[in-house]
């Protein structure tokens, strides 16, 4: 039989049976399996310590990895089959079976072992870097988001790909590219856009610098083949996200940095008739998380005690409003898009629906000026958000239900114009929006506590009377749902839950200086 395509030749946008979120991929012959009559007995049962998996297992698994995740992130060589793939690279087989049983739990304490043993020695294959990529875009869900090691393994892909020459478009002394097919040479370009775009996702959502430097040569071995290939769109959005971070993480001072929002937000622009033209709603995400990412520079270390203070330019307070368009749109998008299924979506999807609720929570709290349409349209997309969430969560204690929960306690301290009382303590601002908000959590943690209210909870009444006015059953209608008054699930800050690994959040090792609060503490922390 003759090896099927590879995924990534044919790069036109489709909404054919895969959805209208990918590229034109025959997976129905993704790693030799054939269609969905394939006799599976051709497929080897295999083990990974005490794990076993049977011959059909295997099947469905690649299958739906091909169909509902490979879409999102297509570099991967399809042209073995399962087999071959096993003997090639077992760590890259796993990987592909663990995303697609959603991180079943004896398979992923038997990975991480395998995982360990693979990384002791050099990276020396490819089909090594593509599991650890995906590995960070799909990670084992964490308890503490400092146990989540995907930023040390986008290192480790990210330095083998740099050694294996993979940033490189021309050949030299030390890589003959002649010895490769034309199919392989595509292989490696479209390895080291994957390299590219984790890396910034993971630096952008953690608001650390970028795993690739940005003044690296990036562009030249990066030319696509086509506009349309939704991997370098991809590619180019992130672009402009590792540019503008690397810029806007250096510089304050609200009018400085009003101009270079203002700046790169034009050149960001430049691709939105791309994004659009694909009509695939998940590059329209990826585009709007970053136009979101960029306005959030505009809020990060403001308090409303600081507005009130000073004048708010009014370059600055059109920033907030866009950021606040853009946030309103993400909510909706993530409620509305049908497909990919939402367990498919990589992490960086659940950064952006996180940072969109963030964003609206911040604004609220800091834009002294804020309408009553804006402040119910806002609270009403924070709770899409908060449902969103619970829809995606699996069980409770995971990171969806985890997050929800501080949504809610944020939400309803915003009700009770708690947020406005915030001031920040620290001397630097933080890098992110979460990483900003999250300090606004552990202060009002705190305080809580200390006024001896951690056990208090919003009765209905004095949340419908605070203007919560929410659709119990989500019919969206202008852009605002429509419905029955309903309220968020009670917090109870008591939880030690939904609190543990806070403190990672803030980061507060070495990147931040002066006084802050940390939760279950009355006394502030010196550094």
């Amino acid at each position: 039989m003759s090896p099927p395509a590879l995924v990534n030749q044919s790069v036109t946008p489709t909404s054919s049976r895969n959805g209208n979120y990918g590229v034109a991929l025959d997976t129905s012959h993704a790693f030799g399996l054939g269609d969905e009559t394939l006799d599976p007995s051709i497929i080897s049962p295999q083990s990974l310590d005490d794990y076993k998996l049977d011959s059909n297992s295997i099947a469905t698994s690649f299958r739906k990895f091909s169909t509902h995740y490979l879409p999102h992130f297509p570099i991967l060589d399809t042209r073995m089959s399962v087999n071959i793939l096993h003997q090639t690279n077992p760590l890259l087989f796993w990987a592909i079976v663990l995303i697609s049983s959603r991180h079943e739990e004896n398979l992923a304490e038997a990975y991480k072992n395998l995982l360990s043993r693979q990384l002791i020695e050099p990276i020396r294959s490819l089909y090594t870097i593509h599991a650890l990529l995906i590995y960070c875009l799909w990670p084992i869900p964490s308890r503490k988001q400092i146990l989540d090691s995907s930023w040390n393994y986008c290192g480790f892909a990210v330095s083998a790909a740099i050694r294996m020459g993979l940033h490189q478009s021309d050949a030299t002394w030390e890589y003959d590219f002649s010895q490769f097919s034309a199919q392989d040479i595509e292989i490696r370009r479209r390895t080291w856009l994957g390299c590219f775009i984790v890396s910034t996702y993971l630096s952008s959502d953690l608001g650390l610098p970028s795993v690739i430097g940005p003044a690296m040569e990036l562009d030249a071995p990066l030319k696509a083949p086509s506009t349309r290939d939704p991997l370098a769109i991809q590619f180019e959005i992130e672009c402009h996200v590792a540019r503008f971070s690397a810029t806007m993480n250096q510089r304050s001072g609200s009018t400085v940095r009003s101009s270079l929002i203002h700046m790169f937000d034009s050149e960001l622009l430049i691709i939105s008739a791309e994004v659009l033209a694909t009509q695939n709603p998940i590059l329209e995400i990826l585009f709007l998380g970053a136009r979101l990412s960029l306005y959030s520079f505009a809020l990060l270390g403001e308090t409303a005690s600081r507005t009130d203070a000073h004048h708010v330019d009014v370059s600055t307070r059109a920033i907030w409003y866009l950021g606040f368009e853009v946030a309103i749109r993400l909510t909706h998008l993530y409620n509305s898009t049908a497909e990919p299924p939402h367990y498919a979506y990589p992490k960086h999807h659940f950064w952006i629906l996180l940072s969109s609720g963030y964003y609206l929570l911040k604004f609220l709290s800091i834009n002294t000026n804020v309408t009553s349409s804006e402040s119910e349209l806002a609270r009403n997309s924070i709770r899409l958000v908060y449902s969103t969430l619970q829809t995606w969560s699996l069980q409770p204690l995971d990171e969806p239900w985890r997050v929800a929960r501080i949504i809610s306690l944020l939400a309803n301290a915003e009700l009770q114009s708690t947020l406005h009382q915030y001031q920040r303590l620290n001397r630097r601002v933080p890098l992110s929006i979460v990483a900003d908000v999250m300090e606004m959590t552990a202060w009002l943690r705190a305080k809580l506590k200390k006024e001896g209210k951690g056990k208090e909870a919003m009765s209905t009444s004095e949340l419908n009377a605070a203007g919560d006015v929410v659709a119990a059953d989500g019919e969206i209608g202008g852009g605002v749902l429509a419905g029955t008054a309903t309220v968020m699930e009670p917090v109870l800050l008591d939880d030690d839950a939904l609190w543990e690994g806070l403190d990672e959040w803030l980061r507060w090792e070495s990147d931040i200086g002066g006084n802050f609060l940390l939760p279950y503490s009355d006394e502030p922390f010196v550094s």
